[in-house]
């Protein structure tokens, strides 16, 4: 469910040079991630070009409906799902 919390995938991310970790363009953001997961047996995933889903799928017009419904904001749905996931932030 959180692939980068995977302890191989940790293992592998702590052996990184920081100074690489910062995208030099647009076209090679995520690319430490994707060669960790071509390191890790995982090509197909690791040539995939990213797209965000939310915009492609319009999960965000969605979610904005749900929380119209409910009365919240937008961010305030979110939080609210997320304290009934992880508990109310203290």
């Amino acid at each position: 469910m959180y692939p980068y919390l995977d302890p191989a995938v940790l293992s592998e991310v702590e052996r990184i040079d920081p100074a690489v970790l910062r995208p030099k363009d647009l076209d090679s953001r995520k690319s430490v991630l994707k060669e960790i997961a071509a390191d890790l047996g995982y090509p197909s995933i690791a040539g995939r070009v990213k797209k965000s889903s939310q915009y492609g799928s319009r999960t965000t017009d969605v979610i904005r409906a749900l929380a119209k419904e409910k009365g919240l904001y937008y961010n305030q749905y979110i939080k609210s799902i997320c304290d009934e996931v992880t508990g109310p932030d203290e």
